[in-house]
């Protein structure tokens, strides 16, 4: 049997570094930043929406839909 409540996530790399990893758990939808990331003087952020900090961010899926059109 197949659990509703199933998780679904994407890690996000810009070209072999690992970024961060997208995350939906009951339709709900959350982005968090890699450490290794967030530890490097060039680290920028994915959107405006989603500053740099270790902390899950919430996202809407309206935002994610519009912003992965």
């Amino acid at each position: 049997m197949i659990s509703n409540t199933a998780t679904r996530q994407l890690q996000v790399f810009i070209n072999a570094e690992n970024i961060g990893l997208l995350r939906e758990n009951n339709g709900l939808w959350q982005f968090e930043y890699a450490q290794r990331w967030l530890q490097q003087s060039q680290a920028f952020t994915l959107a405006p929406y989603l500053p740099l900090q270790a902390e899950p961010r919430q996202i809407t899926a309206t935002r994610l839909g519009r912003d992965l059109v």
